[in-house]
């Protein structure tokens, strides 16, 4: 899923959907948009009849908040096949412009299987045991329909001492991405569609809906 301009410039959109995103707090709205289990399910089906190739994909995006790293966060994980592609935690803040900010962190330690106790590791999580570099973040500003534009690092690779970009609109129950040529996933010139499944998280620190 290659960008066809292949510019790496990632714009993402995040429908607010009404009664899901309250207007307020930037750092509050991103991380209940963008929240949830996904998959591209539907999509590996239809690329029976269309030739496309995508890889089966799964990524959960949960908004965490953990001693090792201040405010609010995001736990990404991405999966294929049951093999893990990347986990990595979002620590979001807002900066002067009122923008979301995400600094990407990697854990210092791997895994390739899926089996991965969320509350023990969140809980014993240390700021040694994460890893993060200047070129490693996501930023995003709110435009007044509700969405939000902006880029995030692929933290894993690199061309010309740079990280590569995913880019892509991104809805509150969908999202598509496009993949630079360098990537774990298959890469092709149609986006992967990435459609949630099932309720989204509760946010920490927040009283059941």
């Amino acid at each position: 899923m290659v960008s066809i301009t292949r510019n790496y410039v990632v714009l993402i959109s995040l429908c607010m959907l009404a009664g899901q995103v309250s207007a307020g707090d930037i750092v509050t709205d991103f991380a209940k948009c963008l929240n949830g289990k996904y998959t591209n399910s539907k999509q590996v089906i239809d690329d029976i009849s269309t030739g496309q190739a995508h890889d089966p994909i799964q990524t959960i995006f949960m908004p965490i908040s953990v001693a090792a790293l201040p405010g609010l966060s995001i736990y990404f994980d991405e999966t294929s096949k049951g093999v893990v592609i990347r986990r990595r935690i979002w620590s979001l803040s807002a900066d002067k412009d009122n923008n979301v900010r995400a600094q990407i962190y990697k854990f210092n330690y791997t895994s390739s299987s899926g089996d991965f106790d969320h509350d023990a590791v969140f809980a014993a999580l240390k700021p040694e045991d994460l890893s993060t570099d200047d070129d490693c973040v996501a930023i995003y500003s709110q435009l007044p329909t509700g969405t939000f534009t902006g880029s995030t690092s692929d933290c894993q690779d690199i061309i010309n001492g740079k990280h590569p970009r995913y880019s892509g609109p991104i809805e509150c129950v969908e999202y598509f991405v496009s993949v630079p040529p360098i990537s774990p996933e298959s890469t092709n010139y149609t986006p992967y569609e990435m459609i949630r499944e099932g309720p989204s998280y509760q946010l920490p620190n927040t009283p059941a809906a």
